[in-house]
């Protein structure tokens, strides 16, 4: 017999050992998943405040005798275009040796002067005969298959332009030659379409300009100030800032902008603004250089936010395009006869020999002032938060504001819990309070049946049903929240003597039926006929109430989004402050009668304070899970990032935003970077939440255990 219990206990105590064992690996497995997930947010959110910067690479060694005329991407296949003393163009390529080798040669009159111009991913070259004709070739194939086909042929209205003053650029629909003759510097416009239409504008030798294709139009800087003046006309828009003309006016691949140094120890960035139908210089900001530093040439990336700036001091600053920060400086030992940046590799052009860089961190751009203040973008007339990650061209501003999807999580919970609120608060009262036992035993657990309903298709039956019938349910429901309290105040007053006229066996389970039949009869009233009871009213009372109603659109808005929110995360409330309400002890309540208190002076004074951290407890759960939710916000808003807090505005939350762009990002670019910045906030701020509510459920049951 002792050998057999003793078996037993052998055995019991070998099972607890295993079942203790497994409880504690899973316990940490737990704790390990979090701290997985944890580090892989900071990981990669973190690079996107890694700052950028440029580290030496490598020397390619070109002839003695040649001149660099245009910089490909040579390490990616592009082609390297030098002249030769023999006035011929040479044309290279980096070999599998990493030495470049000539691949084809083209004759070229020694008289000529030769400029190359790139556009849309192609290049061209240019070449002009004193007296004669400005020839434009676009290179075409790569390598051994390089072909000059003729694009464009014009003459110049001048037999005397200087030599090195000439330049030429590519746009969409114009060819633009920029030249100084006796007269002075010219700009020539003209129609690639049609080349015989041509305009000419001519300006002073002291005045600096560039022509700005996007906008047909030359920019003016002069020690008056800056201005701008349209190819076909004379017409020069008023003066914008005046100051001292340091020498420095260069337009960079981003086609609205335009970098400008007025005063040595600063660079201006200006952009066309749109201001009553004409387009106008605006400043933007100001980038400061060291004193007596000026910029001689400005590049920018053409996938981030990310800006180059080479200074007469021999040193590159990168800085971000949309706030004008310095990010980087690396001081040169020689300047660069001539720079250009393909994506994450710079060339430069330092005397018979190319230096290439690599541009690290190209995608960590981004700063706090970026993503959380208002920013003037390119093109926008005021500071603004946007959320466009997406652009329709290269050298586009990404803009990365976070503030529009904060705000649009904040909008969508907080006005969720206004609809939560009653509902959950209202239903845990009177069942932990009012209700017979029996009847709380089958409200308890129908209500918390709804939490298990997914979200997606509460998400579902909100955007097929309620979104089509907003215009109509929305004023329903604000004239059922106006009129429900005050048909339930009337029905106060006739409450006992309703309740005597029945037997006493049926008081206890007709209260709720009536109730609830009553609730019924108004909300079918504000439905049928609430809207037309408010336009009557509105006539009466001579009040514009039709005219918003019907020029204001309500689905797919904010109310919307909260009645189906409101109800997903009611039954999470309703289920913690149901509990909290309920572990009030009888003993507190039963003093409180003794006492001659009502059972709505006991609720009030001493139930509610009593379960108050509870109820706390509850709505910051609630508050947590409607921050945390996806489904129903990615189903039944319009998903317009608006920094609005306009109720019949839309918005985006943080939730529906990764879920609808994180699949489509590249993986280690600014937006993908970017969208786990946001998931980390999101993940901070309801941890923050629901650990702080569930310190207050404990504090409470402690509290009330004693």
């Amino acid at each position: 017999m002792q050998t057999t219990s003793s078996l037993r206990q052998r055995k019991r105590a070998r099972f607890d050992f295993i079942a203790q064992r497994v409880v504690v690996f899973f316990g940490w497995a737990v704790l390990l998943t979090l701290g997985v997930l944890i580090w892989h947010l900071v990981s990669n959110a973190l690079p996107l405040f890694k700052s950028p910067s440029i580290r030496y690479a490598e020397t390619l060694h070109i002839p003695n005798d040649q001149t660099v005329i245009a910089i490909g991407d040579i390490a990616r296949g592009e082609l390297l275009i030098t002249r030769s003393q023999d006035c011929n163009l040479q044309f290279y390529t980096l070999g599998v040796t990493r030495v470049l080798q000539r691949v084809r040669s083209s004759a070229l009159a020694c008289s000529a002067q030769v400029v190359a111009t790139s556009y849309a991913g192609s290049t061209y070259v240019a070449d002009y005969v004193v007296g004669g004709l400005v020839r434009i070739h676009q290179i075409v194939g790569s390598e051994r298959d390089t072909e000059l086909v003729p694009f464009l042929t014009t003459a110049l209205p001048s037999n005397s332009v200087e030599k090195g003053s000439l330049t030429v650029r590519v746009a969409r629909r114009w060819v633009i030659v920029q030249f100084t003759d006796a007269n002075g510097k010219n700009v020539l416009w003209v129609d690639q379409q049609r080349p015989t239409r041509s305009y000419l504008q001519q300006f002073n030798d002291e005045a600096m300009i560039t022509p700005m294709p996007s906008a047909d139009a030359t920019i003016i800087a002069t020690r008056d100030g800056v201005s701008l003046r349209t190819f076909n006309s004379e017409v020069t828009q008023p003066v914008t800032e005046q100051g001292f003309l340091n020498g420095f006016l260069s337009l960079t691949e981003d086609p609205r902008a335009v970098y400008e140094s007025r005063e040595a120890g600063q660079l201006n960035k200006w952009s066309l603004i749109n201001r009553d139908g004409q387009f106008r210089l605006t400043p933007l900001y100001q980038i400061p250089l060291a004193q007596e530093e000026a910029a001689v040439n400005v590049s920018v990336d053409a996938s981030v936010n990310l800006g180059l700036i080479l200074t007469n001091k021999n040193r590159i600053l990168l800085f971000n395009r949309v706030t004008g920060e310095v990010l980087h400086h690396y001081a040169l030992v020689d300047r660069p006869l001539m720079l250009h940046w393909f994506d994450d590799v710079l060339y430069l052009n330092m005397f018979k020999q190319i230096q290439l860089w690599n541009v690290k961190n190209r995608a960590s751009a981004s700063t706090l002032s970026s993503l959380f203040e208002p920013q003037q973008y390119t093109g926008y007339a005021e500071h603004e938060y946007v959320w466009q990650t997406t652009n329709a061209t290269d050298y586009q501003l990404s803009k990365f504001s976070v503030v529009p999807l904060i705000i649009g999580s904040l909008k969508a919970s907080f006005v969720a819990l206004m609809i939560a609120v009653p509902l959950a608060l209202g239903a845990a009262i009177y069942t932990a309070f009012f209700a017979h036992s029996t009847i709380r035993n089958k409200i308890k657990p129908t209500i918390e049946m709804l939490e298990a309903i997914p979200s997606v298709v509460i998400g579902f039956i909100a955007a097929v049903w309620l979104a089509p019938m907003a215009q109509q349910f929305l004023i329903a429901l604000c004239l059922f929240i106006i009129v429900m309290p005050l048909a339930l105040l009337i029905a106060a007053f006739f409450q006992a003597q309703l309740i005597e006229s029945f037997p006493h066996w049926l008081r206890r389970t007709l209260g709720l039926p009536l109730i609830s039949l009553a609730v019924a009869g108004i909300a079918a009233l504000c439905i049928y006929h609430g809207l037309d009871g408010m336009l009557w009213l509105s006539q009466q009372l001579n009040m514009p109430f039709s005219a918003w109603l019907f020029d204001t659109q309500i689905n797919k808005t904010t109310l919307v989004v909260a009645i189906a929110l409101g109800i997903a995360i009611s039954p999470t409330i309703f289920s913690l402050a149901e509990d909290a309400i309920d572990a009030v002890p009888d003993g507190i309540k039963k003093a409180s009668f003794a006492l001659g208190a009502t059972r709505l002076q006991t609720l009030k004074n001493v139930v509610l304070k009593v379960a108050f951290p509870g109820i706390i407890a509850a709505l910051m759960l609630g508050f947590g899970r409607a921050f945390g939710e996806t489904m129903i916000v990615l189903m039944v808003t319009g998903n317009t990032p608006v920094a609005d807090w306009d109720l019949f505005a839309g918005l985006r939350a943080m939730t529906a935003n990764l879920a609808i762009e994180l699949p489509e990002s590249e993986v280690g670019s600014a937006h993908y970077r970017v969208l786990f910045f946001t998931a980390l906030i999101l993940f901070v701020f309801t941890f923050i939440i629901n650990t702080f509510a569930e310190l207050i459920r404990t504090r409470s049951r402690q509290r009330n255990a004693h």
